[in-house]
């Protein structure tokens, strides 16, 4: 339940989107800006703001207090409220719109449970991991519902708050009733509950045979004690963890239906850039290391926000095959690429990559890359590393030996079923399922891959 912060969360969710109309997350203040031309003052949760553009990595950290710049750096960015400009802290800021025009309406694991009991752990190799801890089923629930009735975000969408309201103050978590009014957008805002259900229906014990499935033998479902929940925002191993009474802890990754595919660069790559037998088992993963190297990217910190960056390396090198002497910077290109509209406008060694890129495209008869070139750059980068990926034995063998490794178990909620009114998951473990690498899901014509760049799924057998 590891949630983006800070530098991240400005690159996921605005940078390069322009001004960005976005809810606050919860109520806070708004500083004046440095002309001082306005006043603090409060704002509520749910009200709106719009985030101004900020348009590079260097702005975003002049509006910080601190003198580092890490992945989790704070700032309080520009923004305008009720036609007068403010400095507003990203802490309170939400994601943008979803599709459809839904708000996020900030129904993360972690709001749902702030009144948990507090307590420390070590979890997959982290220590003193501080976490969320529930051994009752109906603690959970009202801790849930307390929350869902106090947040005026969900006031924009009555219905759906209401049945939830029902649902955490029901004593069977495998059901929920949606009013008829609820719209299916709205319902898959259960999306975001997944991770709480399938703990209250290991705790309640009385339906987990009729809400839970699995090809193989799943050893937490009958003696469960304590169902915990890591709060630390830089943990990046699983959702949440089941201890059972003789005092085994188990990992579970939650995902709603087939589920956003996890990331690479979040999940594998680390093991891959701390173990060199991992890299002597495949030349390709070698070569995203060597891409990784090439251009800095040493630190896990540094991995969460350059995972583009390690593409476009790997894309210039080793799709192209330009070398440094062709290409010196291989991120100019994506750079060249977003900013220009006219080739004539790209550098010398742009416009090489872009007629190289135009007769792979043509090769690979990708028609809507080609069709979209230039924008369609970084999608079929991601895409044509992800189908190598997916082409070579030693790769997915040495991916499946470290998720093996990591030992989780994934739980997919059935999200047809939701809308019949069940809460049904299906549990795969990580070394039991089949594994497949996934390029971007953005849009071709989406040259910032906002939708991640190289991805995973597990399926089962």
């Amino acid at each position: 339940m590891a949630s983006t912060k800070g530098f991240s969360q400005w690159v996921k969710y605005y940078k390069g989107k322009g001004d960005v109309e976005i809810a606050v997350k919860k109520a806070g203040k708004l500083k004046p800006t440095s002309n001082k031309t306005t006043t603090e003052t409060n704002i509520q949760q749910g009200e709106i703001i719009t985030l101004l553009e900020i348009k590079s990595d260097d702005e975003y950290y002049s509006y910080s207090s601190s003198k580092n710049r890490t992945p989790t750096t704070t700032a309080w960015l520009p923004v305008k409220y009720k036609n007068k400009k403010y400095l507003c802290s990203i802490d309170i800021m939400s994601k943008p719109k979803e599709t459809g025009g839904l708000l996020d309406f900030k129904l993360q694991t972690a709001n749902l449970i702030q009144r948990a009991k507090k307590k420390k752990y070590d979890l997959m190799g982290e220590k003193n991991v501080e976490c969320a801890v529930y051994t009752s089923a109906t603690e959970m629930k009202t801790h849930c519902l307390s929350y869902i009735k106090s947040n005026k975000l969900l006031d924009s969408a009555m219905n759906l708050k209401q049945s939830l309201m029902r649902y955490f103050s029901s004593s069977d978590a495998s059901k929920i009733e949606f009013l008829e009014s609820v719209t299916d957008s709205e319902i898959a805002q259960f999306k975001y509950i997944g991770e709480v259900a399938i703990a209250m229906i290991l705790l309640e014990k009385t339906k987990v045979s009729s809400a839970i499935s699995s090809t193989n033998t799943v050893p937490f479902t009958s003696n469960v004690k304590e169902v915990i929940f890591p709060l630390d925002e830089s943990f990046a191993g699983a959702d949440s963890f089941v201890k059972t009474k003789d005092g085994t802890i188990y990992a579970i990754s939650s995902k709603a239906g087939k589920g956003a595919a996890a990331s690479f660069w979040t999940n594998l790559y680390p093991k891959i850039m701390k173990n060199k037998k991992y890299r002597d088992k495949s030349k390709i993963l070698k070569d995203i290391y060597d891409s990784a190297q090439a251009i800095g990217v040493t630190t896990e910190q540094k991995i969460k926000t350059s995972g583009k960056q390690i593409v476009y390396e790997y894309g210039v090198r080793k799709i192209l095959n330009m070398s440094a002497k062709e290409y010196a910077n291989s991120y100019d290109l994506y750079e060249d690429f977003k900013k220009y509209d006219d080739i004539s406008d790209y550098s010398v060694e742009s416009r090489n990559a872009f007629f190289k890129l135009k007769e792979m495209m043509k090769e690979a008869s990708n028609e809507t890359a080609l069709k979209n070139l230039d924008e369609s750059t970084t999608v079929f980068f991601c895409k044509t590393l992800a189908d190598r990926m997916n082409d070579d034995e030693n790769t997915i063998n040495v991916l499946l030996e470290i998720l093996s490794e990591k030992d989780y178990y994934q739980a997919n909620q059935d999200m047809k079923e939701l809308k019949n009114g069940n809460v049904k998951f299906r549990i795969t473990r990580s070394g039991g399922g089949t594994l497949k690498m996934i390029g971007t899901k953005s849009a071709y014509r989406n040259i910032q891959a906002s939708q991640g760049t190289i991805n995973y799924e597990i399926t089962k057998k």
